[in-house]
């Protein structure tokens, strides 16, 4: 089975290169959400795009994404940012329907109007 962070694409903090510049951008950043940046010559990302678009999920860990793009347009940003949003909101229902199974019904019985 896959461990979340091999679905999710989540990294979490470590001493790398890259890791270091990205906790430094969201500590000058806390703000921001996400940014693209160039890939590190030590980076292992699918395809070796020459670009990374990095998430910020929670303080210490982020989610980093191929950008195969050379340079990044407004429109690309627009796009990304989409994209992401999109994502979220697909990992948050992933995990409603998954908890949904684990939840305890109520016990509350409805019990109509009453009599008239």
């Amino acid at each position: 089975m896959d461990r979340p962070e091999e679905v999710f694409n989540l990294h979490k903090d470590d001493d790398s290169e890259y890791m270091k510049a990205d906790r430094e951008f969201f500590r000058q950043n806390p703000d921001k959400e996400f940014y693209v940046r160039k890939r590190f010559a030590g980076e292992m990302i699918e395809g070796n795009p020459p670009n990374v678009v990095v998430q910020q999920v929670a303080e210490g860990f982020r989610m980093r994404f191929p950008c195969s793009k050379d340079s990044i347009t407004d429109r690309d940003i627009a796009e990304i940012t989409k994209e992401l949003q999109d994502r979220r909101k697909l990992a948050t229902f992933e995990r409603m329907i998954t908890r949904k199974g684990k939840l305890k019904k109520s016990k509350k019985i409805n019990k109509g109007f009453g009599k008239i």
